[in-house]
Parts: structure tokens; sequence; C-alpha cells
């Protein structure tokens, strides 16, 4: 509230982040994907809502545990918050680089489009259920917070985030579709990029 920017700031990293990669990344693979940028554009709101989801729900009960022991609410309010939030900052940030890479001429309107918010709702499913299931353990063991992120830097590099599943060897594109991130962020990319 007190920002100068407000909620402008939700969208700076993940537009910074896409620029930096957009410009580095096609160098570095020496990829002739295309429309690359419109992948990142994609891509990146969405790892950054799984990343907030689970890290936000490592002290989701310890931060709250006050509250706890005044009122009567059930522990999952906290997580299920932390996941709703994640996900309002991830809806406006996914229509706002939608509506850059329209203006840019990246992409057009699909009607496919129609069945993101169908995807959105599962995958607020499966976040809030291991939101839920993590906040509930860190009280119990507290480093899950530096686990998971460990877990999480690792597994933006073995994700198709930044690079796209075709760059892979056939042999490791098999493995893929065990990778759970890959299974989540899988359908979005062939909603909106594979179209």
């Amino acid at each position: 509230r007190n920002s100068f920017l407000g909620i402008l700031w939700t969208l700076f990293q993940p537009l910074t982040m896409v620029l930096v990669y957009a410009l580095v990344m096609p160098m570095i693979l020496r990829s002739t994907a295309q429309n690359y940028t419109l992948y990142l554009l994609v891509s990146q709101p969405l790892w950054v809502l799984i990343s907030a989801c689970v890290t936000a729900s490592c002290g989701s009960i310890l931060a709250n545990g006050e509250v706890l022991k005044r009122c009567m609410v059930s522990a999952s309010v906290f997580p299920i918050a932390d996941v709703l939030r994640s996900c309002y900052t991830f809806c406006v940030a996914f229509i706002t680089m939608y509506v850059v890479a329209l203006l840019m001429g990246l992409t057009h309107v699909n009607i496919l489009l129609l069945l993101v918010p169908f995807y959105v709702l599962a995958m607020l499913t499966v976040l809030g259920a291991v939101a839920i299931a993590i906040a509930f353990v860190a009280p119990y063991v507290r480093d899950i917070g530096d686990v998971v992120n460990i877990g999480l830097t690792m597994s933006f590099w073995f994700t198709p985030i930044i690079y796209q599943i075709q760059m892979l060897p056939p042999k490791i594109q098999v493995f893929m579709q065990f990778n759970p991130f890959f299974i989540m962020m899988h359908p979005i990319q062939v909603l909106v990029y594979e179209e």
C-alpha cells in the first residue's frame, strides 16, 4: 500500500527475467526456436506461481502462530491464503504478459485461451494440497524452508522453463514425463505457446 508502484512490482520481476532470458539464452543455447520470447512469457509467470506457493507455505503456520493461539481458526487457512495470493499475482502477471505479447505481435487471440481458467483451477488444487502438507511439516522440520529452496533451484534448471523440451535429447525427453513440475507446466505451454 505504501509502495510507489504497488501491484506493478509484481510484474517487473517476471518481465525483467523474461527480458534477460530472451536476450541471453538464445546466444548460449544457440536456439532456433520460433517465438522464444512468447515461450518465456508463458513459462516464467507459471514458475513464479509454483515457487511462490511452495516457498510461502514453509513459514505460513509458523508466522501465524500467535493468531492460531488466540483464534479458533484452522491452520489450513494460512497456506491456502498464501496460494490464493500467489494465484492473484500470477493472474495479473500472466494477463499483462499476454497483452504485451499481443502488442508485440508475438501471438494472436486463440479460442484455446478459454481453457486457461480450468487449468489454473486444477493447478491451484494441487498447489493448495502441497502447500498445506509443507506448512504442517514445517513446525516439526525447521530446515524444510532451506530444503525447499534448494529443491526449487535444482528443479528450475531441470524443468523446461527457459529452454524447450525439444532442445533436449530424445532419451532425456522421456524422463521429463516424470518431472512433476513439467507435468504441471506443460498444459499451459501447449494451450498458449503451441497453439
